[in-house]
């Protein structure tokens, strides 16, 4: 059992330090040096439906979490129209479980259904050498601020 539990540690630093530029206000959309850059591209790809370049408030609304398409109404057990507490718990939970899904697949360099040692020492030091902007050997807060989430 205290395999399965070791990763929970290091999923939440993950998403820590993922979230960490969101959290700061980083003023854009991809790379900090490149308004928009990579991360607003992919937006583009997975909202734009129609690909008529542009994103509709309807496309905005269907292809985000929490819009149209995001099964709002399987969550809303009571069909009240809204989300209790415990509802709402369910659907995060839900959502976390798919994002700790795609972070194993990622980490699990060798596709043998397990995350070794060296998988995970590989993804932090690849972490760290990406936030550590300058190869000083330290992060600062804007070195994280200057780091766009990879996802």
């Amino acid at each position: 059992m205290k395999t399965k539990f070791a990763f929970i540690p290091f999923a939440l630093a993950a998403a820590l330090v993922v979230s960490a530029p969101s959290l700061s206000q980083a003023a854009t959309i991809g790379d900090a040096k490149e308004p928009g850059g990579p991360r607003a591209e992919k937006m583009m790809e997975h909202l734009d439906a129609n690909k008529d370049g542009k994103i509709s408030r309807e496309e905005f609304e269907a292809g985000r979490p929490g819009g149209k398409d995001d099964k709002f109404a399987d969550f809303d057990k009571n069909a009240d129209g809204a989300l209790s507490k415990e509802e709402y718990q369910a659907m995060f939970m839900a959502r976390t479980q798919k994002m700790a899904e795609r972070t194993f697949d990622r980490l699990d360099a060798n596709k043998d259904g397990k995350i070794d040692a060296g998988e995970r020492q590989a993804h932090q030091d690849a972490m760290f050498k990406r936030l550590d902007k300058n190869g000083d050997g330290s992060i600062t807060a804007d070195e994280l601020r200057a780091s766009p989430p990879k996802r």
